[in-house]
């Protein structure tokens, strides 16, 4: 099995064990007594965390290889779903569930990056970048609904188990991927001045999606079904539609040298109005459909502009301070919603407009890009 197969089946795994709670965590918090101020107030603090371990965690996981700082983190992983989901909610549980869930998360997305950053290839990348969001949909697509029906018919304990294990031998592939010792003069300061400022700005504004796709799941739950099972419904119907999409898309994408991100974006934008404002199930299943399109439209070009940028400097680097550069984006963001905005419908609102903004600041990757 050569490089890209193995990590794609890295992603198909790790996918699948983090995304069995991971994409109900807003509705669960609610459903314990958090009302929408107090879930924002949690990604508050689950990101200002985020951004303060980012680099420990990122040079531990430097030091000891990605791979067995991601096995060491599944105690994390366990520790943080059993707070989330036996116990009661008061400030010292969910500090301990942040706590956990952020260090098991962090290592993770930049072990993630790093990773991407080794097996992808300089040329055709697009292609490549579609196959790890398609393995990625792959796995959403039946695994959101199992972990719903895990949580209403299995003990808790088993639960943990099994999300544990899954993600311990998601990593074994990995493996069989070498981490390069390079030694090179690039400090986290050099590139954070040498980083084009349009890609920084691009990077800010488009955590507005993140945190509206973080965020969704709740308002599916509010507006549209009270139940887990739909949530997961609705990601099947996505990740159909994205990975039949994107299969053809990322080849395109290579083929024109374009990434099509002002397009997606306002596609994206049009998509957010329409399921704001459309409730009956059906329907709403339908438009989950073009937004499997054009949302992975918007991801593919997003991921594949990142791993371009990265190839120019130093791989374990840049990944700590992309994802510190979101982290702390994020905070400054779910301020502003925390104390400004607050209502779940405006959010959305507000992110489908930033999709647009995203589009015309547009993404530098570097020499040689697109």
């Amino acid at each position: 099995m050569d490089k890209h197969k193995t990590f794609n089946l890295f992603i198909f795994l790790s996918t699948l064990a983090r995304t069995l709670i991971d994409c109900f965590i807003p509705v669960i918090l609610y459903n314990k007594g958090l009302n929408i101020k107090g879930i924002l107030f949690f990604l508050l603090l689950n990101y200002s965390i985020s951004f303060l371990v980012n680099v420990p965690l990122g040079y531990i996981g430097k030091k000891i290889t990605f791979k067995w700082a991601m096995i060491a983190s599944s105690f994390f992983m366990g520790i943080s779903y059993y707070f989330l989901l036996a116990l009661e909610l008061n400030v010292f549980n969910i500090f301990v569930f942040t706590f956990t869930h952020v260090v098991n998360s962090n290592i993770y997305w930049v072990s993630r990056h790093y990773y991407a950053l080794e097996v992808l290839p300089k040329r055709e990348m697009a292609s490549e970048v579609g196959n790890i969001v398609i393995f990625s949909t792959l796995a959403v697509i039946p695994i959101s609904y199992i972990g719903a029906l895990l949580m209403n018919r299995l003990e808790l304990t088993h639960v943990v188990i099994i999300i544990m294990s899954l993600y311990v031998i998601s990593v074994l592939p990995l493996f069989r991927i070498n981490e390069e010792k390079k030694k090179t003069n690039q400090k986290l300061l050099d590139i954070a001045f040498d980083i084009p400022r349009r890609s920084i700005l691009f990077m800010i504004l488009a955590q507005f999606r993140m945190i509206s796709r973080y965020l969704f799941p709740l308002f599916l739950f509010l507006h549209v079904e009270r139940n887990y099972e739909f949530i997961g419904i609705f990601n099947i119907v996505v990740g159909i539609a994205s990975t039949i999409f994107v299969y053809f898309f990322a080849k395109k994408m290579d083929q024109k040298k374009k990434d099509y991100l002002f397009l997606s974006g306002i596609l994206g934008c049009i998509v957010y109005i329409l399921k704001l404002n459309i409730h009956y199930i059906f329907l709403v299943l339908a438009i989950g459909f073009i937004e499997g399109i054009t949302d992975k439209m918007y991801e593919v070009a997003f991921n594949r502009n990142l791993y371009a940028l990265g190839t120019h400097y130093d791989g374990i680097n840049y990944s700590i301070l992309m994802e510190g550069f979101q982290n702390i984006s994020r905070v400054v963001i779910i301020m502003f919603f925390a104390f400004i905005i607050v209502d779940l419908k405006l959010i959305f609102y507000f992110s489908a407009f930033m999709l647009v903004l995203t589009g015309f600041v547009g993404f530098d990757d570097g020499e040689g890009g697109y």
